[in-house]
């Protein structure tokens, strides 16, 4: 139901976006267009995944509208129709969209307002931030971390080498399917831990410090905070 492209493919391109996302909506239709008449397109499958963005407005109210169109069989024309109609967005026009497309509106609201599609969204923020997505659009190819809004010769690049790789894991260990994909998953490259991010500097302290009334001089303000002072610096 979230899978666009060759559901059998050897590589599976996990797209995390969020529905409210100014760039997601801009690079993702244009993806799906250039991927529809690319070579690479039956060699794919794309996993539609949701990380909402709490800075984006409406953000967790649209993926729950997208989360319940997907759960009915249509999250990618839902997903082009909310972006198509970008600035347009209001929690009414969720189900209008979802009856334009010919789902029942009972039904699409019953399984917004779900908690099992609450939490099917909230286990995709984790699985993404766990993979290194930090921001959307967001991309892992067969679990590698793809960053940004890429040229497609860049992601044919990027899907010819995963798929190499993935016949070499598939002949390594006789695998298919979904036991391939958790391998080639847990086997993927991951990013490089960030440096742990450097303490701000002692600020400055007064070049003149009172004590009991007196000012100290100079050479002893030095000497009090540890420092040697010498004539001529």
């Amino acid at each position: 139901q979230h899978i666009w492209g060759n559901p059998n493919a050897k590589v599976v391109l996990s797209v995390y976006l969020c529905a409210r996302c100014p760039y997601c909506s801009r690079h993702i239709p244009r993806l799906i267009e250039l991927l529809e008449t690319s070579p690479i397109k039956d060699k794919i499958a794309i996993n539609l995944r949701l990380f909402p963005i709490k800075s984006h407005e409406h953000s967790t109210n649209a993926s729950l509208g997208l989360e319940a169109a997907a759960k009915m069989g249509k999250a990618w024309p839902y997903l082009l129709k909310t972006y198509q109609n970008f600035d347009a967005y209001s929690d009414a026009n969720r189900t209008v969209w979802a009856t334009e497309l010919g789902l029942d509106a009972a039904k699409f609201e019953a399984d917004m307002n779900s908690k099992e599609t609450a939490d099917y969204i909230d286990k995709g923020m984790k699985d993404g931030a766990t993979y290194g997505i930090q921001g959307t659009p967001g991309f892992l190819i067969n679990g590698e971390l793809f960053v940004g809004a890429q040229p497609l010769d860049k992601f044919k690049a990027a899907v010819d080498k995963a798929l190499a790789r993935a016949k070499q894991v598939a002949a390594e260990k006789n695998l298919t399917g979904e036991p391939l994909y958790q391998e080639l998953v847990k086997t993927a490259p991951k990013p490089a831990p960030k440096p742990a991010p450097k303490p701000d500097p002692e600020p400055i302290p007064m070049v003149e410090k009172f004590y009991k009334g007196t000012t100290m001089s100079f050479a002893n303000y030095l000497v009090d905070f540890g420092l040697v002072y010498r004539e001529g610096g």
